[in-house]
């Protein structure tokens, strides 16, 4: 797929350098975070759905320590509870 952006940019570009300068432009990526954060009923899932009944089960504590995160558009976060109707099957099943 052509991207006329992409096409432009030198072969290696710094996106954390702030003095990089493309064009007389500074290149700069504006995102959100999103953390997911687990709850109990979805760490009693995990710990339901171990094949072996004795393997170790998790805590809430330890599923929340590495959470995953993903960079979201700026207009998400300024329509979350739309933009997550749309997109939580998707985040759902990454993490699975």
């Amino acid at each position: 797929m052509y991207n006329p952006i992409s096409s432009r940019l030198p072969p290696v570009v710094s996106f954390l350098n702030p003095v990089n300068q493309l064009g007389g432009y500074t290149t700069m990526l504006n995102r959100d975070l999103l953390i997911v954060r687990y709850k109990q009923p979805f760490v009693d899932w995990i710990n339901e759905a171990a094949p072996q009944p004795d393997s170790h089960r998790i805590t809430l504590e330890a599923a929340n320590d590495d959470s995953p995160a993903y960079l979201i558009h700026e207009y998400a976060s300024e329509e979350f509870e739309s933009w997550l109707e749309g997109y939580y099957v998707q985040l759902f099943e990454n993490i699975l």
